[in-house]
């Protein structure tokens, strides 16, 4: 903060009366730390610069979930830098999150191509298909599938076929439960022919474990 009276004790002029380039002197105190100052009224910040490097430190320590980072850099077409004002973190902050969750950066042609991309394209959908795509070919989806398979002993649960495709069913769907969604609770070994056969009867959409109940039982007294 600036410490006016002592400001004007000393040079005569109170800081309000500079403008906010003003080379003029200025008596300031650390807001974090109280280390006195003398600066010119054009640098002035609420803090010293060893307390502001702790603070941007301090702050760039963010939590961000992979999905919404996802969604915000390739579902919406966020930039970096819009990203990092929507979190009050530093750009290098969300450049360090896309390295450590694997995800593409985009090329500069890719940042430039501004006219047709995200709500700007007239095929958007609200970037729900695009977020779904990344999701599923991350690793962190390829290991929850892979643990469901293994549990599951490699066999479709409603028919207890082991010789199809098979598939992982979310029991709460995808995109109706987006914290559900690498849960090993909320997934279910299924053979591709009962998985498109639940989904032609049910829809995509407000999936629930009741549903794939009476979808096994109704298989069961048809003689699956």
């Amino acid at each position: 903060m600036i410490l006016e009276d002592l400001n004007y004790n000393s040079f005569g002029y109170y800081s309000t009366d500079l403008s906010k380039e003003s080379h003029k002197k200025i008596i300031t105190s650390c807001d974090k730390c109280g280390l006195l100052r003398i600066i010119n009224k054009r640098d002035y910040r609420d803090n010293c610069f060893k307390c502001s490097k702790y603070i941007r430190w301090n702050r760039d320590k963010i939590q961000i979930e992979l999905e919404l980072l996802l969604g915000l850099y390739y579902g919406l077409d966020m930039s970096t830098y819009k990203i990092a004002n929507l979190f009050n973190c530093s750009q290098s902050a969300i450049l360090s999150r896309l390295y450590k969750y694997k995800i593409p950066i985009k090329s500069q042609s890719e940042r430039q191509k501004g006219l047709l991309v995200g709500s700007k394209n007239p095929n958007w959908k609200g970037g729900t298909t695009d977020l779904k795509t990344k999701i599923r070919e991350s690793k962190d989806y390829y290991k929850w599938r892979e643990s469901i398979y293994e549990r599951d002993n490699y066999t479709c649960l409603v028919c207890n076929n082991k010789n199809s495709k098979l598939n992982v069913h979310h029991l709460y769907n995808f995109i109706d439960h987006p914290t559900l969604r690498l849960e090993l609770e909320n997934g279910i070994t299924i053979c591709e022919d009962c998985h498109k056969e639940f989904h032609n009867i049910y829809g995509k959409k407000y999936n629930t474990p009741n549903q794939f109940e009476m979808f096994v039982n109704n298989k069961l007294k048809n003689g699956i």
